[in-house]
């Protein structure tokens, strides 16, 4: 795989979309914009409209930190799928141990999700494409909705009565916020949520 990736001093990306979050990072950088300049931000939002913008601004920003050259540009694509796998993992973990209250059942899930070919496959050295850091936003959503849905809730109080029972609610936003400018079908959002809705009751989460 390292050998398939890095090739005489070369970042050779896995597939052809890849290469469109390069082109954009590559531009990005070169265009002089500042990180996170509210105008700059805005007018890379109508330059890159249609495509996964919060994925090519991590790109983007990523880049600039490792150096802001062609070269970062290739390393942040290389590397942000492994990243986005281990997050994913632990996501996933934390979603098991919620439900069944078992750490042996969250290592299992790790188990099962690391051999399942499409996530191994999209989450591999060099797979830049935006899979990846799609599921980062949608195992996020889903611990939300899993927290959320084994509060106890006092159906006379509107908003959650302790700062702890906001974590979850933030989770929610933060994932749901994310997703839409990463994904590019709702459902992938949506079916899950109404199944984690009923394993949740299902299971009687504390």
């Amino acid at each position: 795989m390292w050998g398939s990736v890095f090739r005489n001093g070369d970042i050779v990306l896995a597939g052809n979309d890849p290469y469109l979050y390069r082109y954009w990072g590559e531009q990005l950088l070169a265009s002089g914009l500042g990180l996170f300049d509210l105008g700059s931000l805005n007018q890379v939002s109508g330059r890159i409209s249609g495509h996964d913008t919060l994925y090519i601004l991590t790109v983007w920003w990523t880049s600039a930190l490792l150096g802001g050259d062609a070269t970062a540009v290739g390393l942040t694509l290389a590397w942000l799928p492994v990243l986005a796998g281990v997050v994913t993992a632990l996501l996933v973990y934390l979603i098991a141990v919620r439900l069944t209250e078992d750490r042996r059942i969250g290592l299992a899930a790790i188990l099962l999700l690391a051999f399942t070919p499409t996530h191994a496959y999209r989450t591999a050295l060099g797979f830049g494409d935006h899979h990846a850091f799609d599921y980062v936003w949608v195992g996020l959503t889903a611990l939300a909705l899993v927290a959320l849905a084994g509060q106890r809730v006092d159906r006379e109080t509107v908003l959650p009565d302790s700062p702890g029972k906001w974590i979850p609610v933030v989770g929610l936003g933060v994932g749901i916020a994310s997703s839409g400018p990463c994904l590019a079908w709702w459902p992938t959002v949506e079916h899950p949520g109404r199944a984690i809705s009923g394993c949740s009751r299902r299971f009687g989460c504390p």
